[in-house]
């Protein structure tokens, strides 16, 4: 699924410009129903009101006239019924931020299945982030392109909501950068619900770990500040098994030159990064076997599970290495370091560079070592969230 996040961006910087009426949300709603029936803006309004009185109301834009509410109401088939259970929904929206926070499966299980047989608008965002929990992509591609030309409309609280849940999508789907856009813009928001903001913060953090970016620590601190104010031992352990990662990612990234050297040599930085993260089950026992005894790499290698696809191209490419160079690198160059790029992990990209440069310079073939080397350093340049 491809994300619209300039629509998305768009949409969120325009909500900051604006404050808003909290309860004007059946705009929403209207515009919801009447492109279900299939009615134009001119239907609806026929011997009621104006067109563009029409286009105000599903924008929100305006406070109507009662009557002419019941009016449009009615021809889009909301009821009263319909009316007040879309006024109640605040609190299911509120219910489900606290079974996030908790990390509460059950309770976002229970919340779906009270709400799935409503229709309106906001219970369908709370049906997106359960097809993200249950990892039902098939329906939660469905259910977000159905809110996605509704966005314009949404209430402030219906807006953070939506494209939060996207933005945990796009980091579970490995588009990093997409998702730092997007936890980037909801960071300048003044989020006065701090368990929402504590998750936006958490998620944003991972994100800032692959992409081993110079704001993480920036973003560390305002999660520590408020786990810490509300005395949340879970995200402040969150936070500084982050910070260790991190720390950990960037001085494999600042060792990676030390691969080409004997790792034998138990005294280099990469020998000991490699042995003190290779922990059993580990991707790290992995890599470091490959390098120290390859029969138990071999071994490893078939066994080894991993939701991380640039793990598993990683494994492929030491594996074609054993047995042929040009093939892994071909491998490297096609496979690996496009996807790398993509997905915006600067520790895989880093890796993938340095094995493609050393192999063309070792070949002497110093002009595409310095093309691989000019296209990792634009992109550091571009991305403003790497070193």
């Amino acid at each position: 699924m491809q994300i619209d996040l300039s629509n998305i961006t768009c949409q969120l910087e325009k909500k900051r410009e604006f404050t808003e009426d909290t309860n004007a949300i059946i705009g929403t709603e209207i515009r919801l129903s009447r492109k279900k029936l299939s009615l134009t803006l001119k239907a609806v309004a026929d011997e009621t009101c104006s067109v563009s009185y029409v286009s105000k109301v599903e924008t929100n834009s305006i406070d109507p006239n009662v009557q002419y509410l019941e009016e449009i109401c009615d021809k889009v088939n909301i009821d009263k019924k319909k009316f007040k259970e879309l006024k109640n929904s605040i609190k299911t929206i509120n219910d489900v931020i606290e079974a996030m926070y908790d990390n509460n499966l059950d309770k976002i299980k229970e919340i779906y299945e009270n709400c799935k047989s409503f229709e309106n608008y906001r219970h369908l965002i709370l049906h997106l982030y359960y097809y993200y929990t249950t990892g039902d992509y098939y329906k939660f591609n469905k259910v977000y392109k159905q809110i996605l030309p509704l966005i314009s409309t949404l209430s402030e609280v219906d807006l953070l909501m939506y494209v939060f849940i996207v933005g945990y999508y796009a980091f579970e789907k490995g588009d990093t950068l997409d998702a730092v856009k997007i936890f980037e813009e909801l960071d300048e928001f003044n989020i006065n619900n701090k368990k929402l903001l504590i998750l936006i913060y958490a998620k944003y953090l991972e994100c800032l770990v692959r992409l081993n970016s110079n704001h993480f620590h920036t973003i560390k601190e305002k999660l520590l500040d408020l786990a810490g104010r509300v005395s949340n031992t879970k995200y402040l352990s969150l936070a500084f098994k982050l910070e260790n990662e991190f720390n950990n990612r960037n001085l494999f990234i600042d060792s990676f030159f030390e691969i080409y050297q004997d790792m034998s040599n138990t005294d280099s930085n990469m020998y000991k990064l490699l042995k003190k993260e290779a922990k059993e089950g580990t991707f790290y026992e992995v890599v470091f076997a490959h390098y120290t005894d390859i029969n138990k790499f071999n071994l490893l290698a078939d066994t080894y599970a991993s939701k991380n696809i640039l793990e598993e191209y990683t494994i492929d490419y030491l594996k074609l290495k054993e047995n042929d160079i040009v093939e892994s690198i071909n491998y490297a160059l096609d496979v690996c370091l496009p996807e790398a790029y993509h997905r915006g992990d600067l520790l895989f990209i880093t890796y993938f560079k340095n094995e493609v440069e050393y192999y063309y310079s070792s070949q002497s073939k110093y002009k595409r070592a310095c093309e691989v080397e000019q296209y990792y350093r634009r992109f550091i340049k571009t991305t403003n969230y790497c070193y």
